[in-house]
C-alpha cells in the first residue's frame, strides 16, 4: 500500500495483489481498526504520509521485491480491465500507471514496461501522448526484446492508425510500411492480418486523395479477406473495406454506385447485429447512417441528410454519453447540413455543441476543437459578423500551426475560411496572399491533381473575377476545371459547379455566346450527376441562363428560366432563404428592364423581408436590394423616394466599408457598371 499512497489507494488492487481477496479484505479491516489506514470510501483508503514514507524505506531492506510487485499489480489490473481502458475507473489509476512505467524502466522489467506503455497508450486522451507512448514501447522492445517481432508489428499498426487520426499521413504510411516488413519476417501470418494492413494503407491514400491507389489497395484487401481469409461478407472486417470503397465513389461523384454500396453495407451490418447485438455492431450501423447522411448532403437533399444524421446520433448515444467525441463529430456534421441549407442559426447551435464537447474532452489546443472554430467562423461570415469570424479562424490557424507546423491539410482548410472572410470584406490583397499560401501548402501535401487544389484555384478565379482581372480569372478557373476533370471526372457536381463559374466569367466579359456554350455543357451533365433531384447548382445554372437571356433581350426565356430557379431554390431551402432573395433580384431586373413596375414592387417587398430576416440592414447584400428599390421608384416617377433610398444606401455603404476606420474598396461587377451609372444619374 505504501507504493500506492502518493496517488490514492484502490482497495480492489490491494486485495487482489496476492490472489487471495478474502484474506486481503480481512487484512484491510484489521489495519483500519488499528488506525493505520483510513477508509475514505468503500473502494479507497489512505495512509498517513509518515506511515507511507516509513513503509517505503522499510521495503528497501526486505528480501521481497516490492518494486516488481508494484509493477505486476498495475499490469494485472490493466489486463483485467483491457476491454474498458477508457473508463473512469481505469483513468483514475493513470498516476500509478505512469509511476509503474518509471519503476519498470529503472529496474529493467522490460517486458512489463512494454506492456505498460501499450496499455497506457490506449488510456490517455491525447493522440500526441499516445504516439509518444507507442514510440517508447517500440524503442524499448527493439533494444531489449528484439525477438518480440509480433509485438513490434502490433505497435507499428497502432502507430499508423494514430498518425492517420492526426492527419500525419507520411508518418502513417511509414509505420504501415514498417509493419509490412515485419510481416515478411514472420512465418505464421494470418491472411486476415494482411487484409487489415492493406485496408489501413488504402484508407491513408483515400485521405490523401490518391483515389486510384486507394481503390487498388482496398480491392486487394477485400480479395484477401473474402478468398484467403474466407471471411463472411457481414463481419466488420469486410464491411469497413466496402465502406471505404464506397467513400471513394462518393468523393468521385458516382452517387448511384455510392448509394447502392452504402445500403449494402448497412444491410450487412444489420444482419451481423442480429447475431451479435453488441456496441461494436450497433456503432457500425450508426457509421453507415452517417455515410448516407454525407451522400444526401452532396446531393443537396438536406431533409434526408438530417434524418440520417439523427439516426446515427441516436445509435451513438445508446453507447456513449452526449459529451463523447463521437457525438461531437455528428453535431459538427449536423451543423454542416444546416449551414448548407441556409439555417445559420441552427448550424451555429449544433457546431457550438461540438465545440463544447471537444473543449471538455481535448482542451482548447486540439485539432478537433480548432475544426469547430473554423466551422463557427464560416457561419459568422455568412451572417456578416466578420469580426468574430476572423477571430475564431485566426485562433484555429494558430492551433493548427502549433500542432502541425506550416504545412498541413487542416491548416489549409482553416486558411480557406480566412480567405473567404477577406473576400467578404473586399480586402482583396490579403485574400490573394491567403490563396497563394494555400496553394503552396497543397503542392507539398497532395499529389499534382488533387480536388483541394482545384477548389483553391476556383476561389482564386472568383477573386480575379471580382477585381475585373478576367485573364487571370480564366487562367485559375480553367486550371480548376482541368484538375477537377483529372481527379474527379466530368460527372461530378464540383465539375459542374466550376463550369458555372467559368460561364459567369464569360458573362461578366459580355461574351454571351461563350457563356451560353459553357452553360449548355453544364446542363448536358446535369441529369447524369443529379438525376431528377433539385440541386443548388442546377438553380444557379438557370439563374445565370436567365441573366444571359436578359442581356440579350430574350425576356420571355429569361422569365421562364428564373421562375424555374425560384421554384427549385424554394424547394431546397424554403421560401425565407437568402438564396431565394438572390434569384428574386434577377427577376426584378428582368421586370424593370420591361418597365413592369407593379410586379417589381411585390418582388422587392419579398426580398426586403427575407434579407432583413437573414442579414439585417447593415449587410452588403442589403445594398443591392436598396439600389433596385431606388430604380423601381425612378421608373415609377417617385424621384423623392428614390433619392431618400439612395441617401440611406450611401450611409449604409459607408458604415459597411469604412465604418471600421480602415480603407476598404469594393468593385461592382464590370458588366453592371453601365447600370450603376444610370442609377446614379437618375
Amino acid at each position: 500500500m505504501c507504493w500506492f499512497a502518493p496517488h490514492g489507494i484502490n482497495t480492489d488492487l490491494i486485495m487482489k495483489a496476492y490472489n487471495k481477496p478474502k484474506e486481503g479484505a480481512r487484512a484491510l479491516d484489521e489495519l483500519a481498526e488499528n488506525s493505520l489506514i483510513y477508509r475514505e470510501t468503500q473502494k479507497n483508503v489512505s495512509l498517513h504520509p509518515l506511515v507511507a514514507q516509513f513503509g517505503r524505506s522499510l521495503a528497501k531492506t526486505q528480501s521481497a521485491d516490492y518494486h516488481q510487485k508494484f509493477v505486476e499489480v498495475i499490469v494485472e489490473f490493466l489486463q483485467t480491465n483491457r476491454d474498458s481502458l477508457s473508463s473512469e475507473q481505469v483513468r483514475a489509476e493513470l498516476p500509478h500507471v505512469f509511476e509503474a512505467i518509471e519503476v519498470s524502466r529503472e529496474h529493467g522489467f522490460w517486458d512489463l514496461s512494454a506492456q505498460l506503455h501499450i496499455y497506457c497508450a490506449k488510456i490517455v486522451a491525447g493522440m500526441d501522448k499516445r504516439i509518444a507512448l507507442l514510440n517508447g514501447a517500440y524503442q524499448l522492445i527493439e533494444e531489449h526484446l528484439p525477438h518480440e517481432k509480433r509485438k513490434l508489428l502490433d505497435i507499428c499498426i497502432q502507430l499508423g492508425k494514430a498518425h492517420r487520426t492526426e492527419e500525419q499521413f507520411k508518418e502513417a504510411l511509414a509505420a504501415f510500411d514498417k509493419a509490412r516488413t515485419l510481416y515478411d519476417e514472420l512465418s505464421d501470418v494470418d491472411p486476415g492480418e494482411i487484409a487489415s494492413l492493406q485496408f489501413e494503407v488504402g484508407n491513408v491514400h483515400l485521405a490523401l486523395g490518391r483515389y486510384d491507389e486507394a481503390r487498388r489497395r482496398l480491392n486487394y484487401a477485400l480479395d484477401i479477406a473474402l478468398k484467403q481469409a474466407a471471411y463472411d461478407v457481414t463481419i466488420p472486417k469486410v464491411t469497413r473495406i466496402k465502406q471505404a470503397l464506397a467513400q471513394i465513389d462518393l468523393f468521385l461523384g458516382n452517387y448511384s454506385a455510392t448509394e447502392k454500396a452504402f445500403r449494402e453495407v448497412l444491410e450487412h451490418r444489420e444482419q451481423f447485429h442480429t447475431n451479435h447485438p453488441d456496441a461494436e455492431s450497433s456503432l457500425g450501423i450508426g457509421s453507415s447512417y452517417a455515410d448516407l447522411c454525407r451522400l444526401a448532403l452532396e446531393r443537396g437533399n438536406y431533409k434526408e441528410a438530417i434524418t440520417d444524421a439523427e439516426k446515427a446520433l441516436a445509435i451513438i448515444k445508446e453507447y456513449h454519453t452526449e459529451n463523447d467525441p463521437a457525438c461531437g463529430n455528428l453535431f459538427l456534421l449536423l451543423g454542416t447540413i444546416h449551414y448548407e441549407s441556409g439555417n445559420y442559426g441552427l448550424a451555429g447551435e449544433q457546431i457550438e455543441k461540438a465545440r463544447q464537447i471537444f473543449l471538455s474532452t481535448f482542451g482548447n489546443k486540439h485539432p478537433s476543437y480548432a475544426k469547430t472554430l473554423v466551422a463557427l467562423g464560416e457561419v459568422s461570415r455568412r451572417l456578416d459578423k466578420c469580426g468574430p469570424a476572423l477571430e475564431k479562424t485566426v485562433q484555429a490557424i494558430k492551433i493548427f500551426e502549433d500542432r502541425y507546423g506550416e504545412i498541413h491539410p487542416s491548416l489549409a482548410e482553416a486558411l480557406e475560411i480566412q480567405g473567404k472572410i477577406y473576400d467578404h470584406l473586399c480586402q482583396f490583397d490579403k485574400e490573394e496572399q491567403v490563396w497563394n499560401r494555400i496553394l503552396d501548402i497543397q503542392s507539398k501535401v497532395y499529389p499534382g491533381n488533387h480536388p483541394a487544389s482545384a477548389t483553391t484555384h476556383y476561389h482564386f478565379g472568383n477573386l480575379c473575377l471580382r477585381r475585373g482581372e478576367f485573364d487571370d480569372a480564366l487562367k485559375h478557373l480553367e486550371k480548376s476545371l482541368s484538375i477537377t476533370e483529372k481527379s474527379l471526372g466530368k460527372n461530378h457536381s464540383h465539375y459542374c459547379g466550376r463550369l458555372i463559374l467559368l460561364a459567369a466569367c464569360y458573362y461578366e466579359q459580355q461574351k454571351y455566346s461563350r457563356a451560353e456554350e459553357t452553360l449548355r455543357e453544364a446542363q448536358s451533365l446535369q441529369r447524369d450527376i443529379f438525376g431528377e433531384s433539385p440541386h443548388p447548382y442546377i438553380a444557379r445554372m438557370l439563374q445565370l441562363q436567365s441573366e444571359v437571356d436578359r442581356r440579350l433581350g430574350n425576356f420571355e426565356k429569361a422569365l421562364a428560366s428564373i421562375d424555374q430557379a425560384i421554384d427549385m431554390k424554394e424547394e431546397i431551402y424554403g421560401r425565407e432563404h437568402p438564396s431565394v432573395a438572390e434569384v428574386l433580384e434577377v427577376k426584378v431586373d428582368i421586370n424593370l428592364a420591361q418597365f413592369r413596375v407593379r410586379e417589381s414592387k411585390e418582388l422587392l417587398e419579398m426580398i426586403e423581408r427575407i434579407q432583413k430576416l437573414a442579414y439585417g440592414e447593415k449587410h452588403p447584400e442589403f445594398l443591392n436590394y436598396q439600389l433596385r428599390l431606388a430604380e423601381y421608384h425612378s421608373l415609377a416617377g417617385q424621384y423623392r423616394e428614390a433619392q431618400e433610398v439612395l441617401k440611406k444606401s450611401l450611409k449604409t455603404c459607408y458604415d459597411v466599408f469604412f465604418g471600421a476606420g480602415q480603407k476598404r474598396y469594393h468593385l461592382t461587377n464590370q458588366s453592371d457598371t453601365n447600370t450603376g451609372q444610370e442609377r446614379l444619374r437618375r
